[in-house]
């Protein structure tokens, strides 16, 4: 069973940047196509204390929801799924990525080539060097030209690669997603599937989810 799942999400809720609110954002989402979302607010779990009514809105709208967190560190943004709890802001990279080791959890550097007016939240070139699980090479926020370089890099270095809208507007849920080849049904089984290589970067266009990929080496 082929899953799409969008990886990276705010909800208004727990990211004061957001003013999705969660139920219109499962709508965007099924009514695009999504078969998942990912809640991945800013070093929060907040989330995860409404336990009972994630499982009723995945009843709802027959989509499945997992839960992750965006940590700000000291070399930028990381988007981790399976951590026990979350560490405090701006911890050292390398210490999350420790922890994320330890508790088989996994991590996706986020927009890695990202920049706004001079306030930067990438990783940069600290992936190249860092033992990342994943690279998010498509952004929903990031121009594309700064996604074409993360996934050159990515491609180059043989990293793992994912896509995520990095939503903060229900319009844009879904603009960019994962397509995973087998079956997805909890939080483990992802964190199992991103730690593989079953999954690729897709792109929302014209109705319809395709690959991204092979676009590439058009730009």
């Amino acid at each position: 069973m082929n899953l799409i799942i969008d990886l990276h999400l705010h909800t208004g809720k727990y990211s004061s940047c957001s003013n999705i609110n969660l139920e219109s954002g499962l709508k965007k989402a099924k009514n695009i196509g999504l078969d998942g979302i990912c809640i991945t607010d800013h070093d929060s779990y907040g989330i995860k204390k409404e336990k009972d009514y994630l499982k009723f809105l995945e009843k709802k709208y027959d989509i499945k929801i997992f839960v992750g967190a965006e940590i700000l560190t000291n070399k930028g943004d990381v988007l981790v799924f399976g951590l026990n709890q979350l560490p405090r802001k701006y911890i050292k990279v390398t210490k999350l990525l420790e922890m994320v080791t330890k508790e088989d959890a996994v991590s996706i550097g986020a927009h890695p080539y990202r920049f706004f007016n001079g306030f930067n939240r990438a990783l940069g070139d600290n992936i190249k060097k860092l033992n990342l699980t994943a690279v998010e090479v498509y952004n929903g926020n990031t121009i594309l030209e700064n996604n074409m370089k993360a996934y050159n890099i990515a491609k180059k270095n043989n990293f793992k690669m994912t896509g995520g809208s990095d939503a903060h507007n229900v319009k844009d849920i879904g603009k960019y997603a994962t397509y995973f080849s087998k079956k997805i049904r909890d939080i483990n089984d992802l964190i199992d599937s991103l730690q593989k290589r079953d999954y690729s970067p897709v792109q929302y266009k014209d109705g319809e989810y395709c690959f991204v990929e092979h676009e590439a080496s058009l730009f």
